[in-house]
């Protein structure tokens, strides 16, 4: 970007301070028999009473260490 807003330095600084404050966090995976990799979804249909939004969700394991996961409510009604 050759000419950045005030909001771009904004999420520039918001980026570093959390790089530097996350800086030790870590997975730690152990060496076990099965480093199966298992992934689990679900959903919910319109379980949102207010808007009657559906929210869905999904976990990745690697053994027995989570090493992906989102849970995100849709935008749409369908």
């Amino acid at each position: 970007m050759h000419c950045p807003q005030d909001n771009h330095w904004k999420v520039v600084k918001r980026l570093l301070r959390y790089l530097n404050q996350t800086s030790s966090f870590g997975l730690q995976i152990t060496r076990e028999t099965d480093n199966l990799i298992m992934a689990y979804s679900d959903s919910d249909w319109a379980g949102d009473p207010t808007d009657r939004t559906s929210t869905t969700g999904y976990v990745i394991h690697l053994g027995s260490t989570h090493v992906s996961w989102s849970s995100k409510t849709q935008r749409f009604v369908s």
